[in-house]
């Protein structure tokens, strides 16, 4: 491999290496799940991230079709009319990451190939043409100039075949037979292609010595020697530095299923001494896109816990993948699994979820952890944090500024050095807390059980019981200034002090389900959100309230508001909520996780946190439409989390646990996001000129263009988010695009013609 391409890998390898897997979730749910009624036996991903499915399962037709994740939803690719419509199960699907490839049956012994491009299906011309009888594909592959390569039982006088639709001709083209002497009974169960477009069939396929992977490097079929004599190669894969892996039914020396690598003169167990040993056999592996960074595999070997799982190998030993946070622990074998351009893994199988329905199931990426534990002298479990003194100071800024937090048994501890120390104040009540709020430095509230208010005036050196005038439990509180504050609880209770909390009067919702946050942009209009979806507005400062249309059904547990007009809500299933009208209409936006969410904060109109279950902490940096991630390097449940400057905030939960950052969770070697989202390019493929789009309006930028050796051919300074480019002296052929700036790395492909 090329010196230069080396380079190029190394940089990718790197930023995906800043990442680890945080947990498997469905992907999609509710309305946005895919519900399939049967099994699914491939999946794949495209270019731009999204996601598709193929199998036994049927739509409301009966018909069998290619499904498609947009990022959003589930649906059909192509509608009725221009959809896939199979009688039988579509056993094999794959991407050249622009174009969708099925195996597609004609009966049950006779297939064909069908692509989906743009808008609608078509079927490529059948293999007979080329002189194959009754063939019957079962795999298939792309290379990175985006032909096409098909195996299975395709048979000819010459014995098994390996066909090429050559995306230059637009024709078949039958490769010759490898003449192994038993070449009759040949079957190709997997096919894979490198970088330097050599390809690789295997399956039950035979040489002298047993079962074989072969090669063809353009001119000829080689063989890799035998694997084993005792099972077949079900999977193959490459890595970025000309490995070959393999794996299937057969067993090594102690009756264990393994990977297998070929390391250019030999197979050997990957791992060696720290092998994988699995229990059962392994049906799909794969590695991260372009060969880089940790291999998968998965099938149907099992856990000590009797499930079946996806095992990674991170180039050091073997492990359960995100068996630290969300396990996938699912019930049936794992039949297929891909990972996309910004190293999320999915796998799919004969499993199915709690309604019964066959899914496809997503680990996501994390950047490595920048969230810092804190000393905490207690174990109790905290509700709320706040400092009233927020400001935009730097990091030694924020080591002197003030803070609270509150939460179970009357527990509320103070900072006053930015969350190094903590010490306990003595609020004077066992009943838990739920919030606590400072309009002021010495002037704070906060509210729970029982309809507890608390209020200090010394920065919490004493604190005093307030007359709530009710029992019903408070969940929130929030100040508009010194003087006019709110609270929210059960019961649709809210109550008002305009007085400093001296008197609290409860005001009029309409409302009967619990209230759990309460937010005010400005003196007049207040929000309030809560169980079943609930939320309501107030423009009277509190004397009517009136309920808005949610469109979820989920519970609400934080609202935040960056205008009268722009605001976020989250809760349960990992529901994201944004309005930019005042809530007049609320969207609901895609999170990567399907754990409940209970807390929101948003440092500027792009730059937002939501923290919820099993520590999870999300990011996002275009206003909530895309949102990824973060390792906050806990598994306790985390209730609430508050930022005192663009980059350092806080979050609390479980166990007296209390995480803090400066760097707004980023790490500290990579100041690239995790936006490492493909690069939009249009036309594709094109023969004069492409548009490139970035994820974002950079501030600066890079944009280079490199062959597939890695070679860069010109790079140029961008701007602006479009930049149009003349390609028509590029020769014929395929082109890689990378973006880089102080805050993302984006990367794509293109056909020039």
């Amino acid at each position: 491999m090329k010196k230069h391409l080396l380079l190029f890998v190394f940089v990718l390898v790197s930023i995906s290496a800043m990442a680890q897997a945080f947990g498997w979730t469905e992907l999609g749910s509710g309305n946005n799940a895919l519900k399939a009624n049967g099994t699914i036996r491939s999946i794949c991903t495209d270019a731009s991230g999204e996601v598709y499915a193929a199998g036994d399962f049927t739509n409301a037709s009966g018909k069998h079709y290619v499904a498609k994740w947009d990022g959003i939803r589930w649906s059909e690719l192509g509608n009725y009319d221009n959809g896939l419509n199979e009688n039988y199960p579509i056993p094999n699907i794959c991407s050249d990451g622009f174009n969708i490839y099925a195996v597609s049956s004609l009966n049950d012994s006779v297939n064909y190939v069908a692509k989906y491009f743009s808008v609608s299906w078509e079927r490529l011309p059948s293999l007979t043409g080329i002189g194959l009888y009754n063939p019957k594909v079962l795999s298939l592959c792309t290379d990175i100039s985006g032909n096409l390569y098909a195996g299975g039982i395709l048979d000819d006088s010459t014995g098994n075949r390996i066909a090429k639709w050559d995306w230059a001709t637009q024709s078949w083209i039958k490769l010759p037979a490898y003449d192994n002497g038993h070449h009759d009974n040949a079957i190709t169960y997997s096919l894979c292609t490198d970088l330097s477009e050599d390809v690789y069939a295997a399956g039950d396929i035979l040489d002298p010595l047993g079962y074989t992977v072969i090669k063809w490097d353009g001119i000829k079929w080689d063989s890799l020697d035998s694997i084993s004599t005792n099972g077949y190669v079900f999977s193959l894969c490459t890595g970025a530095l000309g490995e070959v892996y393999a794996a299937g039914n057969f067993i090594n020396a102690f009756g264990k299923n393994y990977v297998a690598v070929w390391d250019g003169t030999k197979w050997g167990q990957l791992g060696g001494s720290n092998g994988f040993n699995a229990n059962g056999n392994i049906f799909s592996i794969c590695t991260a896109a372009l060969g880089m960074g940790n291999l998968y595999a998965a099938g149907g070997f099992t856990n000590i816990s009797g499930f079946q799982y996806v095992a990674k190998w991170d180039g050091m030993g073997w492990s359960e993948l995100g068996s630290g946070y969300n396990p996938l622990n699912v019930n049936g074998n794992i039949y297929s699994i891909c990972t996309d351009a910004t190293g999320n893994v999915y796998a799919a199988g004969s499993f199915n979820d709690s309604s019964g329905y066959y899914y496809v199931a997503k680990c996501a990426k994390i950047d490595q952890v920048k969230w810092i534990r804190l000393n905490m002298n207690t174990t109790v479990k905290l509700q709320s944090v706040h400092f009233p003194n927020s400001n935009t100071g730097g990091v030694a800024v924020q080591r002197g500024i003030t803070g609270y937090a509150a939460g179970a048994g009357g527990t509320i501890q103070k900072t006053t050095n930015g969350g190094t120390n903590w010490t306990s104040q003595s609020s004077g009540t066992l009943k838990s807390l739920y919030s606590v709020y400072f309009p002021s430095a010495n002037d704070g509230y906060a509210v729970g059980e029982s309809g507890t208010i608390l209020k200090t005036t010394n920065g919490g050196e004493n604190w005093a019981v307030q007359n709530s005038g009710t029992n019903t439990q408070l969940n929130s509180v929030y100040f508009t200034d010194t003087v006019t504050g709110y609270a929210a609880g059960d019961g649709g209770t809210i109550l008002k002090t305009t007085d400093c909390g001296m008197n609290w009067t409860s005001q009029i919702t309409g409302a009967s389900n619990s209230l759990y946050s309460i937010y005010f942009p400005n003196a007049n209009d207040g929000y309030v959100v809560g169980k079943s979806g609930s939320i309501l507005k107030t423009t009277d400062c509190g004397i009517t309230w009136l309920a808005q249309a949610s469109g979820t059904i989920n519970a609400l547990h934080s609202v935040k508001f960056l205008d009268p007009n722009m605001g976020f809500a989250v809760g349960d299933s990992g529901t994201i909520l944004k309005t930019t009208d005042g809530g007049t209409t609320w969207m609901a936006h895609n999170a990567v996780i399907s754990e409940f969410l209970s807390s929101v904060y948003f440092t500027d109109v792009d730059t937002g946190y939501a923290a919820g279950a099993n520590g999870a902490i999300l990011k996002t940096t275009n206003g909530g439409t895309i949102w990824a991630v973060q390792n906050s390097g806990t598994s306790q449940n985390l209730s609430s989390i508050y930022f005192t400057a663009p980059n350092a905030g806080y979050a609390v939960g479980d166990s007296g646990t209390i995480i803090s950052t400066t760097t707004g969770g980023i790490g500290g070697i990579n100041n690239l996001s995790s936006k490492n989202m493909p690069l939009k390019i249009y036309p594709n493929p094109s023969y004069d000129k492409i548009t490139i789009e970035t994820y974002e309006i950079p501030t600066k930028g890079q944009l280079s263009i490199l062959n597939l050796n890695g070679q860069e051919l010109f790079k140029l300074q961008i701007t602006k988010q479009k930049t149009v480019i003349d390609i028509k002296r590029l020769l014929n052929g395929v082109y890689l695009v990378k973006f880089t700036n102080e805050r993302s790395f984006q990367v794509g492909k293109f056909y020039k013609h």
